[in-house]
């Protein structure tokens, strides 16, 4: 269902900066016809599109050379992952605001000039992110704003819910989702871009996070509408780079009162993940995750430090946009649903006492 249009005549200013659209691709060569078409169909042309190709084997790059020749190429020479792979992006570009995309969506034809409709009225703004919905499932909802729990946990907002006008309503959100997101070149710089080490997933949480600690806010934007061609996988990999990630944020990201009182719920929460691992046995990748966490103390510590030097928002205002409970019909660990009433309730004190 389209919400009501954000006309940019309507807006307080009525610019038109040059935008980067920034595609990473890894053996997507089956997805790039369908997304860089729509963006060829594009309202708004004041942008240029930024392919990152990670080391493919599919001839990704071949393709696009020939069937959309205007599109700028960066190939990696090896596979670097996610994050190094969008930060190549954006150092290679020449937009005043990056706009992330998957190679695995399609864009409806106001997409952008929605997004930059909603900048130019909102100076305020971090980050935001589009409304997503599914692929093959058009009136399905894939994110309609990312959820992120306190302890770190995060998922797809209102997943597999109708399209039928509840979610047309602009909100601020703990993060924009990287599959489909507007951010400002030179903030997305000031905030060092994405973290590297994390490779893949909950960079762009780390991001939103980010930006709300230094006085930022993240939006969802239904009026800029994204079709995701989504499966939600499980793998080995995925497990441990997402539990890093979320070992990562909650260390650096916090004060040091949120994690001291936060942590009973840690380590209930932990438990719960190992006992989740030992079935799939994932055990190993769970305790990798410690592992790295140990290794790269240091650096981590200094991370930290540099976070909390610059903090300008206290964690007790940033609370408000985090959930108590785990509510993402795809996470089916029993445990750890079994234990979200005790986990919200948790966070209710927690808050009264921050």
């Amino acid at each position: 269902m389209q919400a009501n249009k954000v006309s940019t005549k309507d807006n307080e200013t009525d610019r038109e900066p040059f935008i980067s659209v920034v595609i990473p691709n890894y053996d997507g060569k089956e997805y790039l016809k369908g997304c860089l078409s729509t963006l060829t169909s594009q309202t708004y042309k004041n942008f240029e599109t930024i392919l990152v190709d990670d080391a493919s084997k599919d001839d990704s790059v071949d393709y696009v050379k020939k069937t959309f020749p205007s599109v700028k190429i960066i190939a990696n020479k090896e596979t670097r992952g996610f994050a190094i792979s969008v930060n190549a992006g954006v150092k290679n570009s020449s937009g005043e605001y990056i706009a992330l995309l998957n190679n695995d969506t399609e864009v409806e034809s106001d997409w952008l000039e929605e997004f930059v409709a909603f900048a130019n009225a909102h100076p305020e703004m971090g980050s935001c992110q589009s409304k997503i919905l599914l692929f093959k499932e058009k009136d399905l909802i894939n994110s309609a704003g990312n959820k992120l729990h306190y302890l770190g946990l995060s998922w797809c907002g209102e997943y597999r819910e109708k399209d039928d006008g509840r979610f047309d309503k602009i909100k601020e959100i703990p993060y924009s989702s990287g599959a489909a997101m507007l951010i400002r070149k030179d903030l997305f710089i000031s905030m060092g871009l994405f973290y590297e080490e994390d490779r893949m997933y909950h960079e762009d949480v780390e991001l939103g996070w980010k930006l709300m600690i230094e006085g930022y806010k993240n939006y969802y934007v239904p009026t800029s509408i994204v079709y995701h061609k989504y499966h939600f996988s499980r793998n080995k990999k995925k497990y441990y780079y997402l539990e890093t990630g979320r070992l990562i944020n909650l260390f650096t990201n916090y004060q040091l009162k949120t994690l001291i009182i936060l942590g009973p719920a840690f380590v209930i929460m932990e438990v719960g993940m190992i006992a989740y691992s030992l079935p799939t046995r994932w055990i190993g990748d769970k305790f990798r995750s410690y592992r790295y966490i140990l290794k790269n103390l240091g650096d981590l510590l200094k991370k930290r430090k540099q976070i909390q030097r610059t903090r300008k928002i206290l964690d007790k205002v940033i609370f408000r946009n985090f959930d108590g409970k785990i509510q993402f019909e795809e996470i089916d660990n029993p445990l750890l649903k079994g234990i979200n009433p005790l986990f919200n309730v948790y966070f209710k004190i927690l808050k009264a006492l921050m």
